[in-house]
């Protein structure tokens, strides 16, 4: 399979934002601009059907999406809605530990890696992980037939424990400061460090 079908979008610290300039802020993901509103014809999805019926809104097949993010069966030509979750479980990954699951020398490596769906939680940076944060993300990362809903994932153990800790889930201080660190850099820095990592 080769990644030329992707359309390209650069990784940019605007496409995340904090709601106000205070250090417990909000993150929120932002610039949603390759997304597709799906027609329910006022259907509510529910009942323990919920993953066929999520299935009968559709198959996509355009192949587009920024590299990292993308999941296997976009990659391939035929996906539905749980290629979002894929797209959050790397999300969560990359909030956890400053970087992404996925990463190659060229896009054909990159949409390679993507394919074997192998997530590593061997770095230093994930020693003090919760096994409970890795589980979720290995829920989000998997095929399809096996990721969690939104609904699902929402109702996991890491949120509920996070919640518990505080009235809003967060992200513990030290990777909080990365993020920061990452925040106040030099677009040039930012730059480089997004080349690397793909």
């Amino acid at each position: 399979m080769h990644a030329k079908g992707i359309v390209h979008r650069d990784i940019k610290p605007e496409n995340f934002m904090f709601e106000t300039k205070d250090i417990d802020s909000t993150l929120k993901i932002i610039d949603f601009g390759l997304s597709k509103l799906l027609n329910t014809s006022g259907r509510k999805i529910s009942g323990d059907n919920k993953k066929q019926k999520l299935a009968e809104l559709g198959k996509m097949k355009t192949k587009a999406g920024t590299p990292c993010y993308v999941s296997p069966e976009v990659l391939s030509g035929n996906y539905g809605i749980e290629c979002d979750m894929w797209s959050a479980g790397c999300l969560l990954y990359v909030l956890l530990c400053g970087y992404p699951p996925f990463e190659g020398t060229d896009d054909y490596d990159l949409a390679n890696n993507i394919m074997k769906g192998h997530v590593d939680f061997e770095s230093e940076e994930w020693v003090d992980i919760s096994r409970e944060a890795k589980h979720l993300i290995r829920l989000l990362i998997c095929k399809p037939e096996s990721r969690l809903t939104a609904e699902e994932a929402l109702s996991h153990k890491w949120f509920k424990l996070a919640i518990a800790k505080t009235t809003h889930p967060s992200i513990e201080l030290k990777h909080f400061k990365r993020m920061m660190e990452y925040s106040s850099m030099s677009l040039l820095k930012k730059a480089v460090i997004m080349a690397v990592s793909v």
